[in-house]
């Protein structure tokens, strides 16, 4: 007999109650019907959760693709259900999907999740651990480093990763009889209720910190020991499997990469971002929990407002440019190529792989920024993953464009200016639940760099990055090994607190009127809202910048933690303790939050 007829068609609860209901609709009334639909969701629930240790399930997998001569990915793929395990204080199961690739090839991964992948709409919970294996390899488990639980891929995995059950699939047994994965879709075969769950190899534990990130912005270095003093741009050359070693010890552990490097790498406790993916083995390179992506940051949205003279001529108040800016960000990451969230998608499609009904949105990609005095406008847009400054910190200029304001500075500390900076971006990573950092460009005072990398790691930063390339932006890459040397050294002797508890540290909200930044000169960057242009109100603009930056200087002298916010329509600063509103006439409103 087909053991596919032998196994999966038991009579079941679900059966007879289903039954019941048939013969009874015409008379139940609309209260009764309730009922006994709530007690036949629960049996089909029950029923397709017991999954029994070494049950498994062969699927075939069909291509999505209308038309003839689009392969899938994939050949077969077998479910094996293994034992429970209790996992902080929640039975979990084992389960193991080996996959057989079309064309030849195979890779397998094995979870220990709340739920196995037959468990219907509910999908399969928690993950605590998760291995993949990769053919010819021993396997590598993928753990937070934070949590202690799995660390799971960047795209979805619950709803292209693994095998999700069709909502009109025939569910006979346990096992469903269509579903989806990897955007094409999976016909049951055969399978048996007994069987052996195999014996995994002891898997190689990579301890991943997704809370930071510490990196360059490129794959290769300067050839010097020293720095350049003039015009001239350094020499580079690509870094060397052996220079991935010097920088993953000096903890390093975020890098953009060839197809080469990224083979040195992959099996490293790092994350990595590769945009050449015709090489790259498919579909394991979206299972590996360390890979990033094709995409880094997004490169300087508001400074090309700030250069755009057309939308400036075009702007008649300051909340034109601000909301301009936020829609050329969602432009910029929702349409494919260049810095898109979408380049992903593209990259795999380019390297020729059927990526079938997929829909590929990489999360995490942040806005590398000179002007982050634009940061609330730009992560409102709600499609960057957070916000980091190009890092050109010198507090003697900082002083000076004080003073130019009227504003005393002669008492304002190297950390002060520190903390003006990163008040702007943690305050807008903190109204729209994102995250900053920082970076260091050779146009940084070498003086004020350690301190600017372990102040932002004090205060929650998720991003530190070195700036490579480019003349005197150019970060040498000897300063930035000792520069992470230092700060590792630093969290190692001060561990910090939650990320979300540290953005929500803040007692103060200093809130700008919505569409206002904080510049030393004309406000975007446009002579028609130049400091001593009037305002709407009859005051000029300038005014309303000096006392936002009054208000956060007093907030230095009494050493209260702020953030800068913009009073926007339809934003409410919430857990401060105090909302200081600067309003268009250049008056503080102070008030209790």
């Amino acid at each position: 007999m087909d053991r596919t007829i032998e196994f999966f068609r038991m009579e079941t609860v679900v059966g007879r109650e289903a039954g019941v209901l048939r013969k009874r609709m015409g008379v139940l009334c609309v209260a009764a019907f309730l009922t006994a639909w709530w007690a036949c969701a629960s049996a089909l629930s029950a029923t397709v959760e017991d999954a029994k240790p070494g049950a498994w399930a062969k699927y075939k997998m069909l291509s999505t693709f209308t038309y003839r001569g689009e392969k899938p990915p994939l050949d077969t793929v077998t479910l094996r259900v293994g034992p429970t395990e209790v996992q902080a204080g929640k039975t979990c199961q084992w389960w193991e999907m080996e996959c057989e690739k079309t064309g030849g090839g195979s890779f397998a991964i094995r979870v220990l999740s709340e739920r196995v992948p037959t468990s219907g709409a509910r999908g399969i919970g928690r993950v605590a651990r998760y291995i993949l294996r990769e053919e010819g390899e021993n396997p590598l488990e993928f753990v937070n480093a934070e949590t202690g639980r799995a660390l799971l891929p960047q795209v979805s995995f619950g709803r292209y990763l693994v095998p999700k059950p069709l909502p009109s699939a025939t569910v006979t047994g346990l096992v469903p009889e269509q579903a989806t994965l990897l955007g094409q879709m999976l016909v049951l075969h055969e399978g048996s209720s007994k069987g052996e769950f195999p014996v995994a190899l002891e898997p190689e534990v990579l301890k991943l910190d997704p809370r930071l990130l510490i990196g360059t912005s490129r794959n290769f270095r300067d050839t010097l020991d020293h720095r350049i003093t003039d015009d001239d741009d350094y020499p580079y050359r690509r870094f060397t499997k052996e220079e991935y070693d010097e920088m993953i010890e000096a903890g390093i552990n975020y890098f953009t990469v060839d197809p080469e490097q990224a083979e040195w790498i992959r099996r490293r406790a790092v994350f990595y971002e590769l945009g050449d993916l015709r090489r790259a083995r498919f579909p394991e390179t979206l299972y590996r929990s360390n890979y990033l992506g094709a995409v880094q940051f997004v490169d300087e949205p508001g400074v090309y407002v700030y250069g755009d003279e057309e939308v400036k001529k075009g702007a008649k108040r300051p909340a034109d440019l601000a909301e301009l800016l936020r829609l050329r960000v969602r432009r910029t990451m929702s349409t494919a190529g260049g810095y898109s969230s979408l380049r992903l998608e593209q990259a795999l499609r380019d390297a020729g792989f059927n990526l079938g009904l997929m829909k590929i949105v990489e999360p995490d990609i942040p806005i590398w920024e000179a002007a982050i005095n634009t940061s609330f406008y730009q992560l409102r847009s709600g499609v960057a993953s957070g916000i980091l400054d190009e890092g050109r910190y010198r507090p003697g200029e900082f002083r000076e464009n004080l003073k130019k304001l009227g504003l005393e500075a002669e008492s304002l500390a190297d950390r002060d200016v520190l903390l003006v900076y990163y008040a702007i971006m943690r305050g807008a990573a903190r109204a729209w639940g994102k995250d900053w950092g920082t970076s260091i460009y050779g146009q940084a005072d070498p003086a004020i760099s350690p301190l600017a990398v372990t102040l932002a790691y004090d205060l929650g930063a998720r991003y530190i990055w070195y700036w490579t390339s480019d003349h005197q932006h150019h970060m040498p890459y000897r300063e930035q090994l000792e520069l992470t040397r230092h700060l590792r050294a630093h969290q190692k002797a001060h561990p910090r607190k939650r990320r979300d508890e540290l953005l929500r540290a803040a007692e103060v909200a200093i809130a700008l009127p919505h569409g206002y930044v904080l510049d030393w000169g004309p406000l975007w960057g446009s002579n028609v809202f130049a400091h001593d242009r009037l305002n709407e109100v009859g005051v000029p603009y300038g005014n309303v910048v000096k006392a936002a930056l009054r208000e956060a200087l007093a907030c230095l002298k009494e050493e209260k933690s702020f953030d800068f916010v913009v009073d926007s329509p339809g934003f409410k600063p919430k857990g401060y303790k105090r909302v200081i509103r600067i309003r268009l006439d250049g008056a503080a409103e102070n008030g209790l939050n």
